[in-house]
């Protein structure tokens, strides 16, 4: 009696188990990626990787990035536009920041999207369903 008991509480927890992950794998989520930092002729490029996992076409991505020094001290400040982003599609962007040497770059904080635009009329905090990451040597936080 005891095991069949405990074999429903396992069942039980195992379902509802399953139905929470299903439900955090559909949360709506913004992904932005540094993928790759490197120099060139016209200054410091960065590459990024968006993902618009939200269920929503984003009309207009964009956002304002400010670089630290590898003390931490701010050392320069951009807006960039990631442009539209389709729901369920992943984008690579490429931005050249004149007079910015990579080297120099400790940090990149996204210290707010400036826009964030979505196709329908569904409103969400874009700012706060956004999860950054890097590949780079450079770290990449919100």
């Amino acid at each position: 009696m005891l095991r069949r008991f405990l074999g429903r509480v396992v069942l039980t927890l195992t379902v509802l188990g399953l139905g929470v992950a299903s439900a955090a794998a559909q949360a709506p989520r913004l992904l932005l990626e540094l993928n790759k930092v490197e120099s060139s002729s016209e200054g410091c490029q960065f590459h990024i990787v968006i993902r618009n996992n939200t269920g929503s076409d984003i009309e207009v991505l964009g956002a304002d990035l400010v670089f630290f020094d590898q003390n931490g001290v701010m050392a320069n400040r951009s807006n960039v536009s990631f442009g539209k982003v389709k729901s369920n599609k992943t984008l690579f962007r490429t931005f050249v920041f004149p007079g910015l040497n990579c080297g120099d770059v400790g940090q990149v904080l996204v210290n707010e999207l400036t826009q964030c635009q979505l196709a329908r009329e569904t409103q969400i905090d874009c700012l706060d369903i956004m999860d950054v990451s890097s590949r780079a040597e450079i770290d990449f936080f919100k």
